[in-house]
């Protein structure tokens, strides 16, 4: 019984409230453009397109040589260095006691500078590697084909939502 009296009532409000103009209201088109410039989600999946895009230009430099700089500094304690006086023939050379001709022949020989430096003390190296490869039995096309697709897919989840 009580709803039998409630029920009309609540009916009319209701149909007041939805009748009734909002100072607020919007059309279609203009609610449709809010939601595509405030929409997160849309934002998001934007973001995923140009993020593909970039993948896959980055994916076609596949094709192009990998190129390796490097470079090394080492600073030594001493020099590499090395004295022939102290290899054996010569270390257990003694010149008086060979003949006076022989004496004379090698005499401008043990004159000379024996200690042979092979390094400096401060070493420095450079390299440039460049790996260009041939043939990768199609992982590059594949790689190109997955980015390519991938791209694709986030236009057509944005074309969704």
């Amino acid at each position: 019984m009580l709803f039998r009296s409630v029920f009309p009532y609540l009916f009319l409000t209701s149909f007041a409230l939805i009748g009734a103009p909002d100072a607020n209201a919007i059309s279609f088109d203009q609610a449709w453009q809010m939601m595509q410039k405030k929409s997160d989600s849309l934002a998001a999946d934007k973001a995923s397109i140009e993020r593909q895009k970039a993948l896959k230009n980055a994916v076609s430099d596949l094709y192009l040589p990998k190129v390796d700089l490097g470079a090394t500094y080492t600073h030594l304690q001493k020099p590499l260095s090395l004295d022939l006086k102290d290899l054996e023939p010569v270390a257990s050379l003694d010149p008086t006691t060979l003949d006076a001709s022989l004496q004379a022949l090698l005499a401008p020989l043990l004159s000379l500078p024996t200690v042979t430096n092979f390094t400096q003390q401060n070493l420095t190296t450079s390299s440039i590697q460049a790996l260009w490869p041939l043939y990768t039995g199609g992982k590059r096309g594949a790689a190109i084909d997955i980015a390519r697709e991938q791209q694709i897919e986030a236009q057509k989840v944005l074309a969704m939502k």
